[in-house]
């Protein structure tokens, strides 16, 4: 299903009286696609306690794979996200920016994180 698809099956439903449901769907598909996409370019959700027991040769590695993933996931996966939301839901700001952000809220929280918790460990002086 195109983008135009996509407006035009919402702006119906919407219509319709059925802006609730068009807006539940559309946000559990796109989320599972920006997830997906997430978890190909190796971004998991990651606790202070699996960075601290990781060996530093896969911290490492993770840190690296990190710094690509964030490239595309902000130039790309979240960029074209937004775009397709406010494509999709022209007619309502409420709607497409609630949709982006709950779209793309644990992605990006799973995406941000993993520096910041490798920050404070490094910070916390951990030993080799």
């Amino acid at each position: 299903m195109g983008k135009m698809d996509l407006k035009f099956v919402a702006d119906c439903m919407i219509a319709a009286g059925y802006a609730k449901e068009c807006v539940k769907i559309y946000k559990l598909n796109r989320k599972s696609v920006v997830d997906e996409t997430l978890y190909y370019l190796g971004i998991e959700k990651l606790s202070s306690s699996h960075i601290e027991k990781m060996d530093w040769q896969l911290l490492e590695i993770k840190s690296k794979n990190w710094l690509s993933a964030v490239k595309i996931a902000v130039t790309t996966l979240f960029h074209d996200e937004k775009i397709l939301c406010d494509y999709v839901f022209s007619a309502s700001n409420n709607i497409r920016e609630s949709c982006f952000s709950e779209i793309t809220k644990d992605g990006a929280l799973a995406l941000f994180l993993f520096p910041e918790m490798v920050g404070e460990l490094l910070g916390g002086g951990r030993q080799s």
